[in-house]
């Protein structure tokens, strides 16, 4: 529950019965009027209180039109009239005079009667008021007509009218003694909506439970906005279209039997035995009771007036910003959305309360732990994934994290930089943070679920992310763009740095969401483009041990030197999947020629190691390799021995088809020398012989 309305008395203890009331606008200022069981009319003028002043209520006029008490009051703006029904009759007042216009003698026995608030257009576009009245047990339709009522309908009805009123042009909804119906006024068809026999598809609270023969108390029907019809049997009501078919699954079971009912958009006033009742109107939630000693009457519309037998009480609506505001702290988010959402819209920037009220109801059904509802809710939003990495353990989150705590409730109006998210800013004081209570801390089986969750959204976001970057033109001198003023990532009308910073968080966080799910995939997201941030995952994986994705991960970054160190590293260690020298060899093969100084360089520990591995960075099946500089790679392996260089010449020659003359020779005079040394190691094998005989 939460405060709808303000309740102010605005008449106490008159010294008369009050009868009827009806308020208005009416220049100047807006207008009270009460009819009294003596027959007097007292008009009065209300002026609306600011903030928590009273009601200021003057009395500007008294006129005494009959005896008899004065049972019902309207008024039709268009044509400045005032319409009583007073001992029987209707009767027309001039709306400035209060002077008696007409009495409708055809009403004679008249006990109610309604306006048609939804006037017809008729051809030349003037508005045509009709009224309606009951008489015993007889419908008459009245019209206006060249400056007068003109009785245009009379119908028999099969009971004594208790309520009506119009639903649109042609249909008024009757309220009988033990049945509703709608007449058509123009063919005088009725529909029955509630009798025992009633067809598939009416409206019936059969399917409440409810008694068609039951005890009748006062039958009672309102007109709605968004074309429904409220009906009441009992401490049960029903929502109707203009058909008479129901609109809505189930109806409101009030407290207690209605009687009176009223509308004040987009609430629900009822009449109690006990109090007085205010409903949402979408959701049929109780919102507020009042104590208001015998209470009678109710003035519905955009003034709410009730009234006992002396007193009458003007209900005045707080400010919808206000109320939903008050709902969001109360977690009451459905409530909320139900007052953002109503049309026409009370709210100034309607769209952003909306959103500001569903991202913070995102929030609420994270920390209840419904997080595939929260992850839906933040995506349809485009949240800025700061926030929502920001509701995860540090393991997560990393310097994002806060916390656990209810965001800020927050006007449409005002700003949220991403700074909000950020630990090193100022801790807010409690005034702008409203705590949550009980909160789970998010671990185990929890916390795999609501990883899974955001891994749904950062793969999302990382998609769109990719799509806007392909479109964006690559500007390395950009500045990093200043903290967006709102909760949207607003990812297309930012700049290079500002995507490619957000890139770098989105790729950051999902590869530490894997490892919490499933280490296996963090390869696979590292072996392909992305934005990860070396330095934070680097130590990831280091304390996890995961050494083939740290050697992706450097790769992926071009940091060839830091993948090749490494590999150095774990291949010269005795034990480990990766000792030896076979991966630091296949490494260097796929550098190609811009590497070729890193090559060079950690190729020698390769070959001194194994030299048949060595050698596969050189004449490997890669074109990386092909298209090293061979005049170089041959200068360095004479380093090592002719053997080498004759493997390599031989495999550009015969492998390469390289005609170069010039390997043609070396190739040659490698022959020769190794024939020459071939020779010398046999002359002088002999020597040793000979003298050792």
């Amino acid at each position: 529950m939460h405060d709808a309305f303000n309740v102010f008395l605005a008449l106490d203890k008159v010294p008369y019965k009050i009868e009827s009331i009806f308020a208005c606008d009416k220049n100047p200022g807006q207008k009270l009027f009460t009819g009294t069981a003596s027959g007097a009319l007292y008009v009065y003028e209300v002026n609306e209180p600011i903030e928590d002043e009273e009601v200021k209520v003057d009395l500007k006029e008294t006129k005494n039109f009959f005896k008899k008490p004065i049972e019902q009051l309207d008024i039709i703006k268009d044509i400045e009239v005032l319409i009583s029904l007073s001992d029987g009759y209707v009767n027309i007042y001039d709306l400035q005079t209060f002077e008696l216009q007409r009495q409708l003698t055809k009403t004679r026995g008249a006990n109610i009667f309604a306006i048609d608030t939804n006037v017809e257009i008729s051809e030349d576009n003037e508005g045509i008021p009709m009224i309606a009245v009951g008489v015993r047990k007889k419908l008459l339709v009245f019209t206006w007509r060249d400056t007068e009522f003109i009785c245009t309908q009379e119908l028999s009805i099969p009971d004594r009218i208790k309520t009506m009123v119009w639903v649109n042009g042609d249909k008024v909804c009757l309220g009988l003694t033990n049945e509703y119906v709608l007449i058509d006024v123009n063919s005088g068809v009725m529909t029955e909506l509630f009798a025992s026999h009633n067809t598939p598809g009416g409206a019936s609270f059969a399917y409440m439970g409810m008694s068609i023969g039951a005890k009748a108390n006062k039958p009672l029907v309102t007109k709605l906005p968004q074309g429904e019809i409220l009906l009441v049997k009992d401490n049960m009501s029903i929502f109707t279209g203009l058909d008479g078919i129901t609109t809505r699954k189930t109806g409101i079971d009030w407290t207690g039997t209605p009687e009176e009912i009223g509308c004040s958009y987009p609430y629900l006033i009822a009449i109690l035995p006990k109090h007085v009742e205010v409903r949402n109107i979408v959701t049929q939630k109780l919102v507020q009771t009042f104590d208001l000693p015998q209470a009678r009457l109710i003035n519905q519309g955009k003034y709410l007036y009730v009234a006992s037998i002396s007193n009458v009480w003007r209900f005045i609506p707080l400010n919808f910003e206000k109320q939903i505001d008050q709902l969001v702290e109360q977690n009451e988010f459905d409530e909320a959305l139900s007052l953002a959402k109503i049309e026409p819209t009370l709210l100034k920037d309607k769209d952003a309360k909306i959103r500001e009220t569903r991202r913070l109801y995102a929030h609420y059904l994270f920390h209840q732990n419904k997080f595939d509802d929260a992850i839906t809710i933040f995506q349809e939003l485009d949240v800025d994934p700061k926030e929502v990495i920001a509701l995860y353990p540090p393991s997560i989150s990393g310097a994002l994290h806060k916390p656990v705590q209810r965001p800020k409730v927050l006007k449409p109006s005002d700003e949220i930089v991403d700074d909000e998210i950020n630990n090193d800013q100022e801790e807010k004081s409690s005034e702008d943070e409203i705590e949550t209570e009980n909160l789970e801390i998010l671990e185990g089986k929890l916390l795999e679920e609501a990883v899974q969750t955001l891994i749904k959204f950062l793969t999302d976001r990382r998609h769109r992310i990719s799509k806007i970057l392909i479109q964006q033109p690559h500007k390395t001198n950009e500045p990093t763009p200043p903290a967006s003023p709102s909760h949207r990532t607003n990812l297309v009308n930012g700049n290079l740095s500002g995507t490619l910073e957000l890139a770098e968080l989105v790729d950051t966080t999902l590869l530490k969401s894997y490892m919490v799910i499933n280490d296996a995939l963090v390869g696979p997201l590292l072996r392909v483009h992305n934005y990860c941030n070396v330095e934070e995952v680097e130590g990831l994986l280091l304390e996890r041990k995961k050494y083939r994705e740290l050697k992706d991960l450097y790769h992926g970054k071009g940091l060839h030197r830091k993948s090749l160190e490494l590999l150095k590293k774990l291949g010269q260690s005795s034990e480990g999947l990766m000792k030896g020298t076979f991966q630091t060899g296949y490494y260097l093969q796929k550098l190609g020629p811009e590497n070729f100084d890193l090559i060079l360089e950690f190729a020698t520990w390769v070959l001194q190691t194994n030299p048949d591995e060595g050698m596969e960075i050189f004449i490997g099946d890669h074109p990386e390799v092909d298209n090293l500089p061979r005049n170089k790679v041959l200068e360095y392996l004479e380093g090592f021995s002719y053997d080498l260089c004759i493997k390599y010449l031989e495999h550009i020659i015969y492998v390469l088809k390289d005609p170069t003359p010039d390997f043609h020779n070396k190739l040659i005079f490698k022959y020769l020398a190794n024939v020459q040394k071939l020779e010398s190691q046999k002359s002088e094998s002999n020597s040793e012989e000979v003298g050792g005989n």
